[in-house]
């Protein structure tokens, strides 16, 4: 997982210092600061891997969406709390 927010990931994915390798099918990718239209473009055409690129928002988005599914002890790693927006909008 990437951890810098400034920057995108860029081109190329596969490299020789990637961890997907000839060998490997398939990988993920997280990056919390996104990804470029190039990196994109790779992944979408790659025939012999296939890469699911995941920004912050889809990593996010796919934590609240099986939340239910996880095990409580799961839950206690990274647990989420309601948060209540009581304020009248006018």
């Amino acid at each position: 997982m990437k951890r810098r927010t400034d920057q995108k990931v860029s081109c190329p994915i596969f490299s020789r210092s990637s961890p997907c390798s000839a060998s490997t099918t398939f990988g993920i990718y997280i990056s919390m600061g996104g990804f470029s239209k190039d990196a994109e473009t790779e992944a979408r055409h790659q025939e012999n891997h296939r890469v699911t690129l995941i920004d912050l928002p889809r990593l996010l988005g796919l934590r609240f969406q099986h939340y239910a599914a996880l095990t409580e002890a799961d839950r206690q790693l990274l647990p989420l709390k309601p948060v209540y927006d009581l304020a009248s909008r006018a």
